[in-house]
């Protein structure tokens, strides 16, 4: 639920969570040292934020250990240590790591098919997808809008030939 572990400073990695699209707020809410998150979702999910995990309390807004994510759905507080993130999941929903400007390697299953729109949109350290460079598995069929716009650190592109839809700004 939201808080679960609210100000648990000394965790760094956050293995094995499954989760939904109702899964609580600020459920590390406080938690600086965060580096690596491995998760997958349950079912199908089309919109999560990340940084929603996060929260935004007074500590957090202070800290200089996290940095500001502003969404549609309001502004979260993410650790600057966050570098690292696992998905085993089909799918990359809509806004997954949106903002997360701290992110440098992204790892994701083998059979991915789609990465919505935003997912990794203003991902600024992003340089590793799937190992060296931007590597998209052969599976990957649809890259949403916007979806990696912003990765500034990214230095070599390899698009499977299965993709069939891009989309604007991707």
């Amino acid at each position: 639920g939201e808080y679960a572990f609210d100000g648990c400073t000394m965790l760094s990695e956050i293995k094995g969570l499954t989760m939904n699209d109702s899964f609580g707020e600020f459920v590390f809410n406080a938690c600086e040292n965060i580096s690596k998150l491995t998760l997958s979702f349950r079912d199908e999910v089309e919109k999560f934020y990340v940084s929603k995990m996060f929260g935004s309390s007074d500590y957090s807004r202070t800290s200089e250990n996290f940095y500001a994510v502003s969404t549609l759905d309001g502004q979260y507080y993410v650790p600057k240590k966050l570098v690292e993130i696992e998905l085993n999941s089909n799918d990359v929903p809509e806004d997954f790591a949106y903002g997360l400007s701290s992110l440098a390697k992204f790892s994701g299953k083998e059979a991915m098919t789609k990465i919505g729109d935003y997912g990794f949109y203003g991902c600024s350290s992003l340089y590793s997808f799937n190992g060296n460079g931007f590597n998209l598995s052969e599976s990957v069929s649809s890259i949403g809008q916007y979806a990696f716009a912003g990765c500034t650190s990214l230095t070599s592109v390899v698009i499977p030939e299965g993709v069939t839809s891009i989309g604007y700004g991707a």
